[in-house]
């Protein structure tokens, strides 16, 4: 192989491992916002169990956003991996373009407390 086989090989190479770590990078990426998108939709369940009075509704609205946000928080956590994994270490981006939901226990009667 010459060297200007062997350059356009390597090139060929570099170019695809870049498209997948590209391909990898976006999946989680999707992961974690919808991750976002299921807190959300748990707290809202949450408030409209809080107005509505609803104990039962209230505690399974509560049990389904802690499984959400556990989700959430593995979503993250993947999406820094890979991140890392394409030496990207400042994560302060994360938490702008994902802003983290509230934690569990933070949650007081509709909403957050203190808030």
């Amino acid at each position: 192989m010459d060297t200007g086989t062997s350059a356009q090989f390597h090139a060929l190479v570099e170019q695809d491992l870049n498209a997948e770590r590209a391909s990898a990078l976006g999946r989680a990426g999707r992961r974690l916002a919808n991750a976002v998108a299921g807190c959300a939709e748990a707290r809202h369940r949450l408030v409209l169990a809080d107005r509505a009075g609803d104990v039962a509704g209230r505690r399974s609205a509560d049990h389904d956003y802690r499984q959400a946000f556990a989700n959430y928080e593995r979503a993250r956590a993947d999406f820094c991996i890979q991140r890392e994994a394409n030496r990207l270490f400042d994560h302060r981006l994360v938490d702008r373009y994902y802003p983290p939901p509230t934690r569990p226990g933070d949650l007081g009667p509709s909403g957050p407390v203190g808030r």
